[in-house]
């Protein structure tokens, strides 16, 4: 039993601090172009990746979504697409792109777009929610284009939050949320409850 205790705390210990992978076809923003890292530490500018993990086609042809900064970070700035791109939406904090070609994903991995945040306070901290446009292709929900044939579009699920809603969870973060090991304190504090 207090193994089984154990297991379950530090899952969910890890849980917090890593992309947590619902399904397929999910988007997130990490600090890597491999979708590892959805939480650190950082000011000044900062280079982020919005990341599509568990991919079910071979390429993408382009993706909509909502994306909103909140706290002291602006962004996101020095926007770059895999291939030639076209942002095509009209409202703030959506994104609307199509590929001039397709964008090869690889094991189930492809960044949509890199694009960096000017952070400008360490002791606030900056989340970011992705949600789905005003108008989307897949009602209440984001989506993607398969690259091999651009009629057909496929659903983007959250990889932080609840699946289908995001529950208000943000999918990356900045100067706080994130999970700090403090390993004498809370290895303490787990031994404690089992005296």
């Amino acid at each position: 039993m207090k193994k089984l205790a154990l297991v379950i705390i530090f899952s969910l210990m890890a849980g917090s601090a890593f992309g947590q992978y619902w399904s397929s076809n999910n988007i997130g923003v990490y600090l890597d172009p491999a979708g590892e890292e959805n939480c650190g530490y950082g000011t000044g500018e900062v280079a982020c990746y919005l990341v599509g993990t568990g991919i079910e086609t071979p390429t993408v042809g382009g993706f909509e979504l909502k994306l909103e900064v909140e706290g002291p970070a602006f962004g996101p700035l020095s926007v770059a697409y895999p291939v030639d791109a076209l942002n095509m939406a009209s409202r703030v904090n959506e994104w609307f792109v199509g590929y001039g070609q397709p964008a090869p994903v690889s094991n189930g991995t492809v960044v949509f777009m890199s694009f960096s945040l000017f952070v400008q306070d360490a002791l606030t901290p900056t989340d970011l929610f992705i949600s789905p446009t005003y108008f989307p292709s897949i009602p209440g929900s984001c989506a993607y284009l398969d690259g091999a044939d651009y009629n057909i579009i496929l659903p983007l699920v959250n990889s932080t939050g609840d699946p289908v809603t995001g529950d208000n969870v943000p999918v990356f973060s900045l100067n706080g949320g994130c999970a700090v090991p403090t390993e004498d304190a809370s290895w303490g504090e787990v031994k404690s409850l089992f005296r």
